[in-house]
């Protein structure tokens, strides 16, 4: 049908003349509810459940919890028309594609996230900016994969490690990988095909397989000293690339 609903949801409800204080967003509460416009949220809630949201392909406006610490895996799948979304300082955990598929534009990761789950922002083709904050160690597997339109990208100094493929695929001209970082996984800045500058800190030890293959603007790219080992591929199909830097090991 042609309609579209917006849902407020209490911070009590009195259920058999006890009160009771709404707390999460239960497992599919709202999955493939694909009519639902907008969300308003208490501030009372401290988890979003597993596909919450999923398949929700007109929620265009949610706003969350100042005291939310965890989003389940799934929960904003697919949420075709979610351009934006505001994490509160105080959230710890996003899990597993999370927010896959959506349409979020920009996103910024607060200091207080311990915890990414793989594939969080897999296939966001409108994700434009990403900016994570001081906090997060490790970038999960997939993170930022297939982003077809990500360009720019802000590294925290707490990084030490960015998983398989967090980057492959997306439209990133330039990334510094902060000092700190002590691993890059396997295709992490595949087929990163606007890539032309890389700064490799001397924590890196090994630059894996396909690490950056496809990188078709790269051109020039100088391995620090500290690195003992390059994968098979690592610089694959990089056919631009004139000038390879080797620091004096």
């Amino acid at each position: 049908n042609n309609y579209q609903y917006d849902i407020t949801i209490p911070e009590t409800v009195t259920p058999d003349t006890i009160k009771w204080t709404v707390t999460s967003i239960g497992a599919s509460a709202f999955k493939d509810c694909e009519d639902l416009y907008s969300v308003t949220l208490p501030n009372t809630i401290t988890s979003i459940g597993s596909s919450a949201f999923s398949g929700a392909k007109l929620l265009s406006q949610i706003n969350l919890s100042t005291n939310l610490k965890t989003i389940g895996a799934y929960a904003f799948y697919n949420c075709n028309n979610l351009t934006t979304i505001e994490f509160p300082n105080g959230i710890t955990h996003i899990k597993n594609f999370a927010f896959n598929s959506s349409a979020l534009m920009s996103i910024e990761i607060p200091s207080s996230i311990i915890e990414l789950g793989g594939s969080i922002f897999l296939n966001c083709t409108q994700l434009k900016s990403v900016k994570i904050n001081n906090g997060l160690r490790v970038i999960p597997n997939d993170a930022f994969s297939d982003c077809s339109n990500l360009t720019h990208v802000e590294l925290p100094q707490s990084l030490i490690s960015i998983g398989t493929r967090a980057f492959q695929n997306s439209r990133i001209d330039s990334i510094i990988i902060p000092d700190g970082v002590i691993k890059i996984e396997l295709a992490t800045f595949a087929d990163c095909d606007s890539l032309k500058k890389v700064i490799i800190p001397e924590s890196i030890k090994i630059i894996p397989y396909c690490c950056f293959d496809g990188c078709y603007e790269l051109k020039e790219i100088e391995i620090p000293k500290s690195v003992a080992s390059l994968g098979m591929e690592t610089f694959g199909s990089c056919t631009a690339l004139e000038t390879v830097i080797f620091s004096e090991n």
